[in-house]
């Protein structure tokens, strides 16, 4: 059984869950192209449509923050001449840090839930 959680922490459990529920807004089609022009202005853009419609789907689902520091790594470190990176080096790179957000936003959710049961008595 869940621990009872404190009573000075519950009045701020909806407040925290709106703020991680923020952190983890997906940057969307158009926030994904903005964050995708720092990357095309190191590495060559795709070479077809596909290829970008595919940076694009998969960059957009992740907050804007997250894709932005990847990128951001990946210029940094990258290592290749010509070779364009593809995005699944930029999901890896930003993998950790939303995981955690997810956890964190899941954990504020089942304190509010104790928290609620714990009000009802059961």
């Amino acid at each position: 059984m869940a621990e009872r959680v404190p009573e000075r922490a519950i009045e701020h459990i909806p407040a925290a869950i709106a703020h991680a529920e923020a952190s983890l807004e997906p940057c969307g089609q158009k926030g994904a192209a903005v964050l995708l022009l720092e990357l095309w202005s190191i590495f060559p853009m795709p070479a077809n449509e596909t290829a970008d419609r595919i940076w694009n789907e998969t960059l957009s689902q992740y907050p804007a923050d997250l894709v932005k520091s990847a990128i951001s790594q990946l210029i940094a470190t990258r290592t290749w001449e010509r070779d364009a990176p593809v995005p699944g080096q930029v999901v890896a790179l930003l993998r950790d840090e939303h995981s955690s957000r997810n956890s964190y936003l899941r954990k504020l959710q089942s304190m509010q839930k104790r928290a609620t049961l714990d009000a009802k008595g059961t």
